[in-house]
């Protein structure tokens, strides 16, 4: 329904009268110039201008066009089983059909006669017809149902939560689920190291080789397509604790005189990280070029690079191929390769401190393209990623320990990214229990001290918080 303001003049007297009449003379106004119709059809207007002496004049006709409202448009409603993926469709008289979210007002969500969404529940949408005109008519509700999807459970074996390696459970996705499950897949996160024995039947056995939480997922289905098939998802967590080792069990000094005391250590190392990203922005080197880094391998480090170009200094962003882990204490082997006879130093930043140190440094030769050396990973170095810093310059000249950040007339740098791990030897987190054979009072403690007066042994037992433990065999005194 429209309302029309006619006008009759552009300058409007109030001394005149004036008189609106469709094209059946039938009166439609009289209080003013401007009146206010609601045709409901096509028709045609005039106005009679009446003055104070009672002339009159009659306007020539004024036509409204009214054009009619499109029919609301025909909507089945849908339903489907669980959240998911519906297709809305709508039939129309021809002119363009407009979805909504709302009953009123909103905005056309899709144009066409068939709109695919996605729901997660029951829900309503609305579809309207638009004509070539312009005119939207009434909008046709059109219900969305979700039924709930039938029961989906995963019944444990046993425990969820248990000591590795040798913990395991079962996860049976059948038992208290509805029968009208036939497909099943399982996933779990994170994926590495979780054991799941199969991934497409209703019962599996998670072995998790890898300490922590991973939770497993089934989704299981009906074998029906479309939105009348029903799906649904369940998950467990499985807590898998790893069991603590005991690298070693000593007994300082082993023999003693009567009277002496023995010391008793057990070592159960256990790997420490420390923070991700560097601990700070280094030192930028200044460098000429020739006699530069071509190759480096250390641990899973494989770069490979083209003779360097101008500014002669590269920072390595961290990959597989160009970033490795060193456990401290431990020694790798370093080879290294440059484009043209070389000296080359090697610092890495066992500390932390965003500094590349003379105690940090190594020289793997003087005057070589090529060659492989050792290093050793301090035992107190600092767990975390940190920097390693290689420099080259052309053999002859200097290249020494206090160079990392020199300005030099040859040669190059690139840093690269390693981590760090540090290794515990003995866990604070662990408890040590000990006690003689046969048992008499226990002590507890990494190292303890015993004064026996025969000849005895001794073992040890290391738990964790969590309650899984381990035992040595018997150490003599």
């Amino acid at each position: 329904e429209y309302k029309i303001n006619l006008i009759s003049v552009v300058s409007q007297n109030p001394a005149y009268s004036y008189v609106w009449k469709d094209a059946a003379l039938n009166t439609v106004g009289t209080a003013a110039a401007n009146t206010i119709i609601n045709p409901t059809v096509t028709d045609t207007y005039t106005a009679t201008v009446t003055g104070p002496g009672g002339c009159s004049t009659v306007s020539s006709p004024v036509t409204v066009n009214v054009n009619p409202l499109p029919a609301a448009p025909t909507a089945p409603a849908v339903t489907r089983c669980g959240p998911g993926a519906v297709t809305l469709t709508a039939t129309g008289t021809g002119g363009t059909l407009n979805w909504y979210n709302v009953a009123t007002g909103g905005t056309s969500l899709n144009s066409t006669g068939s709109y695919p969404t996605s729901v997660a529940g029951s829900t309503s949408f609305w579809v309207a017809e638009t004509s070539a005109a312009g005119c939207e008519g009434p909008r046709t509700e059109v219900v969305v149902t979700v039924t709930a999807a039938p029961t989906l459970a995963i019944t444990p074996s046993g425990a969820t939560t248990f000591c590795i390696p040798g913990g395991s459970v079962g996860l049976d996705a059948a038992t208290g689920s509805d029968p009208s499950y036939i497909n099943f897949a399982w996933t779990a996160t994170p994926s590495v190291g979780s054991g799941l024995s199969a991934n497409n039947v209703a019962s599996v056995t998670a072995t998790p080789t890898v300490a922590g939480t991973i939770t497993y997922t089934v989704t299981a289905d009906d074998g029906v397509s479309g939105p009348t098939g029903c799906a649904n998802s369940a998950s467990v967590v499985v807590t898998a604790n790893a069991t603590p080792v005991l690298d070693s069990v000593r007994a300082v000094p082993q023999s003693i005189c009567l009277g002496s005391s023995a010391v008793l250590n057990a070592y159960s190392g256990v790997v420490s990280a420390g923070p991700t990203g560097l601990p700070a922005v280094y030192c930028v080197p200044t460098s000429s070029g020739t006699s530069t880094l071509t190759g480096l391998t250390l641990g899973t480090i494989n770069f490979t690079a083209a003779s360097q170009v101008s500014p002669f200094y590269n920072i390595v962003a961290p990959t597989p191929t160009t970033t490795t882990t060193l456990n401290s204490g431990q020694t790798y082997p370093l080879s290294l390769t440059t484009d043209g006879a070389s000296i080359v130093s090697v610092w890495i930043d066992y500390n932390r401190n965003g500094l590349y140190e003379a105690s940090e440094w190594i020289q793997p030769w003087i005057s070589a393209t090529t060659g492989t050396v050792n290093i050793t990973v301090p035992a107190n170095a600092t767990s975390g990623q940190t920097g390693l810093r290689v420099r080259t310059r052309l053999n002859g000249n200097t290249n020494g320990s206090g160079d990392a950040c020199a300005s030099f007339g040859s040669g190059g740098a690139y840093d690269f990214t390693v981590n760090i791990l540090g290794v515990v030897t003995q866990n604070p987190a662990y408890t040590y229990t000990w006690n003689t054979v046969p048992p008499t009072t226990p002590q507890t403690g990494a190292s303890i001290t015993v004064v026996p007066t025969v000849t005895t042994s001794y073992t040890v037992s290391v738990s964790s918080a969590a309650g899984c433990s381990a035992n040595n065999n018997a150490t003599p005194v």
